[in-house]
């Protein structure tokens, strides 16, 4: 049972740990965080809260998260080993983290309501629920089938595909459902009609159409992005910013700030990570900057701030999966902007900036003239067939 006094200290909790277990913020989001947006409701907690911790916290699984793609892009681009690199965001990370939490704490004491209040609406919540359905043991299954699929390293459409089935199965033969109930909730979504407003809350959502509108965003927002990608004009842009930078402070500035303009222009943060990475690495090997610390500026700027934008691919599936628009939630999406400041304050002040040796600083530079050199070469027979 959920003490409505720390309910958003709970849920921030609870989602950030699941996303690190499983390594995805979707699908977080998608279950756990879905059903947070209703028990809030339900207690009286405003939408756009709710929303705001879960999405934050969501994302803290991205970037903290070895079954998670984002750190393994993030080491990939850069040349970093990737526990190296979670060890080393740590100095950033835990200061987050916990400013995030207090936060939440605050929040939480002006929104939560008294005792009686708060357990009565739980009360109603819970007993409306056995009043219509029926709750046995066997329907945490399709939950645990998540676990299974992070465990078992099962594709995420098939799993999908798999924890639909049982969904189904369970709502036929347990709820006494027919097929073509089933299919119907699987393709047009659930309605509750239990006529108490929290409980329907609660269980109405969409099923795959309502999710069509958001596929088509995705789609355009990707080619978009590909398009200026392709024609160069994000690395134009990033040239530009990196022949005003005089400081280590400063490269970490233009660095973040590069990732969160990106993110508003590529609309996807995995274009983001690969122009900020490629183009900023020269320059933290230039001065002396060992590369973890633009690792740890792709972990704590790139992907976690892109479901603060309403047009990027991660905002639309956020408003498609919780209902809330990211101009919203995006104050209280606490995890999402506080390690950007945290780790620009830090560099300022020198604190956790790790430097590279005269020898390793030498090596790494070859290592760059070699790799531009092999692209120079791979592109010049390219443009002499052409």
């Amino acid at each position: 049972m959920i003490n409505p006094n720390i309910f958003l200290v709970t849920i921030f909790l609870v989602t950030s740990l699941c996303a690190v277990a499983t390594g995805t913020s979707w699908t977080i989001v998608g279950t756990l965080g879905v059903a947070s947006m209703g028990i809030g409701e339900g207690l009286g907690i405003p939408a756009p809260i709710t929303a705001g911790i879960v999405v934050s916290a969501g994302y803290f699984g991205d970037k903290f998260s070895p079954l998670s793609d984002t750190p393994n892009l993030y080491c990939a681009i850069v040349g970093v080993n990737l526990f190296d690199n979670f060890k080393f965001i740590l100095k950033t990370t835990i200061p987050s983290y916990i400013i995030s939490l207090i936060l939440c704490a605050i929040v939480g004491m002006k929104y939560a309501p008294s005792g009686e209040t708060g357990m009565n609406s739980i009360e109603i919540i819970t007993s409306t629920l056995d009043a219509n359905f029926v709750i046995p043991p066997l329907l945490i299954l399709p939950i645990l089938m998540v676990v299974g699929m992070i465990f078992f390293e099962i594709p995420a459409i098939p799993g999908i595909f798999l924890m639909a089935l049982v969904g189904s199965l369970c709502g036929i033969f347990v709820q006494g459902g027919s097929l073509a109930d089933a299919i119907n909730a699987v393709h047009y979504g659930y309605v509750g009609t239990t006529g108490v407003t929290e409980v329907d809350t609660l269980l109405t959502r969409g099923g795959m159409e309502s999710m069509l509108g958001t596929a088509s965003l995705i789609f355009c927002a990707i080619s978009y992005g590909g398009i200026l990608e392709a024609t160069g004009v994000l690395r134009v842009l990033i040239q530009k910013v990196l022949k005003i930078v005089k400081r280590d402070g400063t490269l970490v500035l233009s660095t973040v700030v590069s990732c969160i303009v990106l993110n508003m222009i590529a609309v996807d943060n995995y274009v983001t990570a690969v122009i900020t990475g490629s183009m900023f690495k020269k320059a933290y090997v230039k001065r002396g900057l060992h590369p973890l610390n633009l690792t740890k500026c792709l972990a704590e700027c790139a992907a976690i701030t892109s479901p603060l934008i309403p047009w990027n691919t991660c905002g639309i599936v956020m408003v498609g999966m919780l209902g809330v628009s990211p101009v919203e939630y995006a104050p209280y999406a606490f995890l999402c902007w506080i390690p950007s400041i945290v780790i620009v304050v830090f560099a300022y002040l020198n604190i956790g900036m790790k430097r590279l040796t005269p020898e390793e600083q030498k090596a790494l530079l070859a290592d760059e003239e070699n790799e531009t050199q092999g692209s120079m070469e791979y592109a010049e027979p390219k443009a002499q067939m052409a």
